[in-house]
């Protein structure tokens, strides 16, 4: 029987260079096979995330429109607020910048930014407060702490607005009528204003759970949603590779003598998703002789299509004693099937 050592010196060589082409795939088959079921596996946990999230907060998960509304209008209130307070207490922030930077006229706007800011701030702080103040009246029936915070954030309230009447009447609003009265006018407004975060605590806290829940489960939507299409391009990748592979193999052993170069071996992983893409039976289970069990009988051989989306059954060829000898004539019989398909006209 002829053997390596009778081929030709170049002949060798293209040989080698087939053989190493051929392990490459192989190998890069395994690789991307398990890609494949690393990003099943990611998106499979995130979508158990998902669940067990919405489980955990079934009135976030399954709220109705109405809560959702008053939830974002909720969310969007300190915003207002904030848009609110740069113009209400401009006066405020040019005395106290003219005060801190003399000679730095560029920092009035930025004082209007942060002072609006540090007040909203502060009214979060207090709706916070006071939210926790109110449960534990509940459930100690101990008002006096709830009072005590009402009681600061009147005070808060009026504190800003008493800012506002004291710089209105530093650039000589009470000198008219029409201003005066337009001065106190804005004052009650900034005081109601003010304390309209702190009167919705209940409220800012559902929103402010309703949010953080919308954040997590968007975030865990979107690794399921990446993970699930780096499946699909590694199962395409796969697909190519192991056609390449099945290709190159039958070319391998088209051309060159005996011995034949083996199919395989091929993982667990690589059997699993090959068998998915291609068709049960694609890459059987390994014959295992152990004791006195028999060889086990290898499935039909199926007809690996172009798109890799399965394939009709034919009959198999009969098994050789020999168990390792009949799988890899099997394999060699499967991987086959392509070049066979592309030379004749398949016939039902």
């Amino acid at each position: 029987m002829p053997n390596v050592a009778f081929i030709p010196p170049y002949q060798a060589a293209a040989l080698a260079r087939s053989e190493r082409r051929v392990s490459r795939l192989l190998r890069h088959t395994h690789r991307r096979c398990d890609d494949v079921l690393h990003f099943r596996g990611g998106a499979k946990r995130a979508g158990e995330d998902r669940k067990s999230l919405a489980e955990q907060h079934p009135e976030f998960a399954s709220a109705d429109l109405r809560a959702v509304a008053v939830h974002w209008v909720m969310v969007w209130l300190p915003v207002a607020i904030w848009l609110v307070d740069v113009c209400l207490l401009s006066s405020v922030s040019e005395y106290l910048a003219t005060l801190i930077f003399p000679t730095r006229p560029e920092m009035v706007l930025a004082a209007r930014l942060l002072v609006a800011s540090a007040v909203v701030g502060v009214e979060v702080g207090l709706s916070v407060r006071l939210h926790t103040a109110h449960e534990s009246a509940d459930e100690t029936e101990n008002r006096v702490p709830y009072w005590a915070c009402w009681a600061g954030v009147v005070a808060w309230a009026a504190f800003l607005a008493a800012c506002l009447v004291a710089t209105q009447q530093a650039a000589g609003a009470e000198e008219e009528v029409s201003t005066r009265t337009l001065m106190y006018g804005l004052a009650g407004f900034c005081f109601l204003l003010h304390l309209l975060l702190p009167f919705c605590h209940e409220l800012q806290h559902e929103a402010k759970g309703y949010m953080l829940f919308r954040l997590r489960d968007s975030r865990l939507r979107g690794a399921e949603r990446r993970a699930r299409h780096e499946e699909d391009d590694a199962r395409r990748e796969t697909t190519a590779t192991f056609q390449h592979y099945a290709r190159d193999l039958n070319r391998h052993n088209a051309l060159y003598p005996p011995p034949p170069l083996a199919a395989g071996p091929f993982a667990v992983a690589v059997r699993t998703v090959i068998n998915e893409i291609f068709g049960e039976g694609t890459i059987p289970p390994p014959n295992q002789i152990q004791g006195g069990d028999a060889a086990a009988p290898a499935p039909p051989a199926p007809v690996v299509p172009a798109n890799g989306n399965g394939g009709s059954a034919a009959p198999n060829p009969p098994t050789p004693a020999d168990a390792p000898e009949a799988e890899n004539e099997y394999l060699r019989a499967v991987l086959g099937r392509r070049q066979q398909d592309e030379e004749s006209e398949v016939r039902p």
